[in-house]
């Protein structure tokens, strides 16, 4: 006969903590957020006296362990009339077989909280939603793990940009269909017909017809590298602006040759000495060469870089895009001497910079057709100087 209360067995399991210092009273179990109550069980009045017994039935059925003859479910009874009893766990390997995972050693527990918490703060975006969906049981008891852990909880802190920045949770809230079906149509390979909210009006229509290729995580936003059907071109999509996500058959599916997308082209700057030393301990491009000493403090480093073709028909050949954004950051400590259109693109973005930051200069038109001029959207800087 099944019993009334076992149905929080599991919760209740999870819920209390390993060791006398992270032990737990019936009401501060029954307030755990991982604790749901069943809706006919909202209006008992011995409730906490109902959880009592059953967590008491379940430290008489898992009993002591065999090799120090502890308890493995360790009830603390209170010492004076009025006061509570708590509860935990005798040690992590007990707790660990009581739910199943007896395999899992305490370092690779911790391991797997560390890397569930990770998912959990970083990359949510990242995952399906039906992943992050079947993970949420997982990361929830590596937050409880970590937490009792205490040394790791908010110890590893994640800043690639160099200061605190991460995608926004949000994002995903109420676009989870479309997103999903973004990774079933990148994993099933076949063409897929969706609206974009598009910033180049002129370029790139508003409905298109995609084969995804690649899931690419930049700048903290989740893209999409896909073919474009009517425009015969590559280009990054943003998932998040993707909707209205439906397979088509009006294409067929078209696979990449990232050799013809994308070339290689020598890279060659002059850097100081504090530049020098951040691309000595990262991986950029490839054959990167030591850097040379030039004078005055100032170095020389080169690679080669792959840089892919413009979608723009207007603007044929490399696109300096996401290269430009990313060197951009150091600013006056780099000066950018090959390729040429690398080169080129750093001068105009100084020269707008240079002019942002006059005081008597009108900054709003450089803003506003900075985008354009960057995409070669013609149409859209022709409205832009009718305005002015």
């Amino acid at each position: 006969m099944s019993r009334t209360y076992a149905c929080y067995n599991d919760a209740i399991k999870r819920i209390i903590g390993v060791g006398e210092d992270n032990k737990l009273t019936i009401a501060q179990i029954i307030d755990h957020p991982d604790f749901i109550r069943e809706d006919e069980h909202l209006a008992v009045a011995d409730f906490k006296k109902e959880i009592r017994r059953e967590i008491r039935r379940m430290i008489k059925e898992l009993g002591s362990d065999l090799e120090t003859g502890l308890m493995i479910l360790v009830e603390e009874k209170p010492k004076g009339r009025g006061q509570q009893a708590y509860y935990y766990w005798a040690s992590s390997p007990l707790k660990n077989v009581a739910l199943g995972r007896e395999e899992i050693s305490d370092d690779r527990l911790m391991a797997r909280a560390i890397a569930f918490q990770f998912v959990d703060e970083y990359l949510k975006e990242f995952l399906p939603p039906s992943i992050i969906e079947s993970l949420e049981a997982d990361m929830d008891e590596a937050n409880d793990d970590l937490h009792a852990a205490k040394f790791w909880q908010k110890k590893l802190q994640f800043h690639p940009s160099g200061f605190e920045v991460s995608p926004n949770p949000k994002i995903v809230i109420g676009n989870e269909q479309d997103w999903d079906k973004t990774y079933d149509a990148l994993n099933k390979q076949y063409v897929i017909q969706a609206t974009y909210e598009t910033l180049h009006q002129g370029i790139m229509p508003s409905s298109v017809f995609l084969s995804l290729q690649k899931i690419q995580y930049v700048n903290h936003k989740v893209m999409v590298l896909a073919y474009v059907h009517k425009l015969n071109c590559v280009k990054t999509f943003e998932v998040a602006r993707l909707r209205d996500i439906k397979q088509s058959s009006d294409y067929s599916f078209e696979h990449v040759d990232f050799n013809t997308y994308e070339k290689s082209y020598k890279f060659e700057a002059r850097v100081n000495v504090s530049v020098k030393d951040y691309f000595k301990s990262v991986r950029f491009g490839h054959n990167f060469k030591e850097a040379e000493y030039e004078a005055d403090d100032s170095w020389i480093i080169k690679s080669t870089i792959k840089v892919p073709d413009h979608f723009s028909k207007d603007k044929q050949g490399p696109d300096p895009f996401a290269i430009a954004n990313f060197l951009s950051g150091f600013a006056d400590s780099m000066e950018i001497i090959k390729p040429d259109f690398l080169r080129e693109e750093m001068k105009r973005r100084a020269d707008n910079l240079s002019k942002l930051y006059l005081d008597e200069f009108d900054s709003v038109p450089v803003i506003s057709r900075s985008p354009h001029e960057q995409t070669g959207n013609i149409e859209k800087l022709k409205e832009i100087d009718e305005r002015r």
